[in-house]
């Protein structure tokens, strides 16, 4: 059976240094947000759909081709943070930030900062925490929530049936907010089980 990979143009892609990808949502954040500014919503819709095929390819490349690199392993969360929340924050109607949902999105924005340092400490201390705080299924779903409710946002900006069938922007969120919440404690209850076992063989 011949792999999707082998195939081109998918296999050219292959051919790219993932760090290449990841470094592309880092320096794409810029004319993101001057895109959005402009009110050139359609191309700045293209731009973060670009994004969001980076975001998926720099890490599939990197364990199909064995390239996986420090660099990649520490900025590869933090530019999925960047590009996202920015264009989160940028499309989010005025009035999500005026009512109480406001310590919703600060809710969020809060668990980003958290699984964040959470990537820092398994980069930082590969051996004792890199295993136990990799990467879980509800992070992959809330990234996933994430790139669905931002390509709505889009929608409903130049085409008027998307914003009607939409769901409520605040209960987007709140599913952001679960699986933010499930990813953060999937990653921190093996740590800390963990560190705990460490613990006790270190003292018995």
């Amino acid at each position: 059976m011949v792999s999707l990979r082998s195939v081109p143009p998918i296999s050219y892609l292959y051919r790219v240094h993932p760090n290449f990808y990841t470094a592309q949502r880092i320096v794409g954040v810029v004319p993101l947000i001057w895109l959005v500014y402009s009110a050139n919503f359609a191309a700045a819709f293209v731009l973060f759909c670009v994004l969001a095929i980076t975001d998926f390819l720099d890490g599939d490349v990197a364990r199909a081709t064995g390239k996986v690199t420090d660099f990649g392993k520490f900025f590869d969360p933090l530019a999925d943070k960047i590009y996202l929340l920015a264009a989160l924050i940028l499309l989010l109607p005025p009035t999500f930030w005026a009512g109480s949902t406001f310590w919703l999105g600060c809710y969020v924005l809060a668990l980003e900062g958290l699984l964040f340092e959470t990537a820092c400490l398994a980069y930082f201390f590969p051996k004792s925490l890199g295993q136990a705080l990799g990467a879980n299924l509800f992070g992959k779903l809330k990234a996933f929530s994430q790139v669905i409710f931002v390509v709505l946002l889009f929608g409903g900006l130049f085409l008027p049936p998307v914003a009607y069938y939409s769901p409520p922007v605040d209960g987007m969120m709140l599913i952001i907010a679960f699986y933010a919440t499930l990813s953060l404690a999937g990653h921190w209850g093996p740590a800390l089980r963990k560190l705990r076992d460490t613990r006790q063989e270190n003292t018995g």
